[in-house]
């Protein structure tokens, strides 16, 4: 990841590392006395880390859906401001049909980093993920943008909202780079948008 970081970092406005990763490279740029991550270089470190089997849920979850992520424990966005991040990225998962399961990612996940990303005054990208639509969809298109308005509603709800949301790359739906009509509701939205004023 390091050298990757080193080839790369000059050509990218930012990059995305996990804490881990993020501090062994700043150590061994101290270590070097060189940077490795070129300096013009923003870099987000990664909030969430992979659900395992045994780890605990709230009491209420009663979806039958396992989460696939949870935030990691080993860190947090002021011990990521203090290493030199520059931005803080939350991945959650979204399913308009499961509430549970979004509460979950809301509750357990996306509050908490939103809060501490304001302690902390650092920027917070949040990625959300939705499910792919059914192959027998006869619109696969027009479900697939319905999920992800959806998931914008959901989170556009919470008092604190993301610095940039990134959302799903239209080519993850075959025929949409084809349908500039679906294309125009893909947005990314600054912090101070509302869902209700998106038409």
């Amino acid at each position: 990841k390091a050298l990757m970081a080193e080839v790369l970092s000059p050509h990218f406005a930012a990059i995305l590392l996990d804490h881990p990763s993020f501090k062994a490279i700043r150590a061994e740029e101290e270590q070097k006395g060189a940077n490795i991550i070129d300096p013009n270089t923003a870099v987000l470190i990664r909030r969430e880390a992979a659900w395992k089997e045994g780890d605990s849920l709230p009491r209420w979850y009663r979806s039958v859906q396992k989460p696939k992520y949870k935030l990691d424990p080993g860190t947090s966005a002021a011990q990521m401001a203090e290493d030199g991040a520059s931005g803080v990225k939350l991945l959650i998962n979204w399913d308009a049909h499961d509430p549970d399961y979004n509460r979950y990612y809301v509750e357990e996940l996306y509050r908490p980093s939103a809060q501490e990303t304001v302690q902390t005054r650092i920027p917070f990208v949040v990625e959300i993920v939705t499910p792919s639509p059914a192959k027998d969809d006869s619109n696969p298109v027009q479900t697939k943008m319905k999920h992800i308005l959806d998931s914008i509603k959901g989170i556009g709800q919470e008092q604190i909202l993301p610095d940039i949301w990134k959302l799903e790359a239209p080519g993850r739906v075959k025929g949409l780079l084809n349908t500039p009509e679906a294309l125009e509701k893909l947005l990314v939205l600054p912090a101070n948008v509302r869902y209700e004023r998106i038409r």
